[in-house]
């Protein structure tokens, strides 16, 4: 086997990697709009207003996966059936010998009110 990594090489490492994502990913969490007093700052220089390490991230791929579901919910093209058809296929009994308006009052009006 190979030598083993020091603790500064492994960290040194990690962050090489980490930066690498970083230069890839998109990045949500927006950037602070100003600096805050240092009695407001952490030892590393960040703001005790922001969650620590709660920065988020995305990539293109996912937000354009996102923006495509979006776009069918909002589509209003689903086949649709005329309110005869509803009728005459919710009169029908069930398996357990039911009919819709029976066990189910008011959801065919419902359904006749898109609702």
């Amino acid at each position: 086997m190979g030598e083993k990594l020091s603790s500064r090489d492994r960290e040194a490492i990690t962050g090489m990697i980490a930066d690498a994502a970083e230069n890839v990913a998109l990045r949500l969490t927006p950037p602070e709009l100003a600096s805050s007093p240092a009695v407001f700052q952490r030892a590393d220089g960040s703001s005790v207003f922001r969650p620590k390490h709660a920065t988020v991230f995305s990539s293109e791929m996912l937000v354009a996966v996102e923006d495509r579901l979006l776009d069918r919910a909002h589509a209003l093209t689903a086949p649709t059936a005329t309110v005869e058809t509803v009728e005459k296929i919710s009169s029908r009994p069930d398996a357990d010998a039911q009919r819709g308006s029976s066990h189910c009052p008011g959801a065919r009006r419902r359904l006749r009110a898109g609702g």
